[in-house]
């Protein structure tokens, strides 16, 4: 008979280094259980605070490991949150591709998607990110304005630089619009006028995005 104590530890352990903030279900709970009672060794390396790089190398050892697609899914989570976390105060353009990543752990925690489909989504979300960082190293954008570029570029939108670069001055006319009305009045004018002459048709939707996405970058 399991020692289901020692399994929901364990649990927690697992929990704590991979899923942190995300609500996982019974089902689910007991899935990670069998999980960690059978692949203890291949989850646990005793770095939960690993350092992971952005680029190909990272990626190819978590794919081509020989772990089962499940602690592959966890540990592309957990690397690309770490990543989030290390580098997205410089490169803000990796807020929306760690709010993507939650979305899909979600989506699997809920049994929406299949391990494999999970695997594959966070997969591209990880090249993704390795596309942005050599895109952004021959930009001669701003952090702020790379980001936005990421952004719009992903949204298809052609004036996407620079519509950019003037959202990237606006960032800079409006330094404490979070804690002035006045000034986060004038940054949506500015913002506004930028997003309507690069022809993009969703402003208000996309004015939002971009607040919220450069103002998660100085919480």
């Amino acid at each position: 008979m399991p020692d289901y104590e020692e399994l929901a530890r364990m649990y927690r352990m697992l929990r704590a280094n991979y899923e942190p903030g995300i609500s996982i279900d019974r089902e689910f709970l007991r899935k990670t259980a069998r999980l960690v009672q059978e692949h203890t060794d291949a989850v646990f390396s005793g770095q939960p605070t690993k350092f992971y790089k952005l680029d190909e190398e990272t990626l190819e050892k978590i794919l081509n490991d020989n772990k089962p697609d499940t602690v592959k899914v966890f540990n592309l989570l957990k690397a690309i949150r770490t990543l989030v976390e290390q580098e997205s105060q410089r490169s803000p353009y990796l807020i929306p591709i760690g709010e993507r990543a939650e979305q899909i752990a979600k989506a699997f925690e809920e049994r929406q998607m299949t391990t494999k489909e999970t695997l594959q989504q966070l997969e591209l979300l990880m090249r993704e990110g390795i596309e942005g960082k050599k895109a952004e190293a021959k930009s001669d954008l701003s952090p702020e304005g790379f980001a936005v570029f990421w952004f719009l570029k992903r949204e298809g939108i052609e004036k996407a630089e620079a519509a950019a670069k003037k959202i990237a001055g606006a960032f800079e006319q409006f330094p404490y619009w979070e804690r002035s009305g006045e000034q986060e009045r004038g940054l949506r004018i500015a913002l506004f006028k930028a997003l309507l002459e690069a022809g993009v048709e969703r402003i208000a939707e996309f004015t939002d995005r971009i607040m919220r996405m450069l103002g998660r970058r100085s919480n």
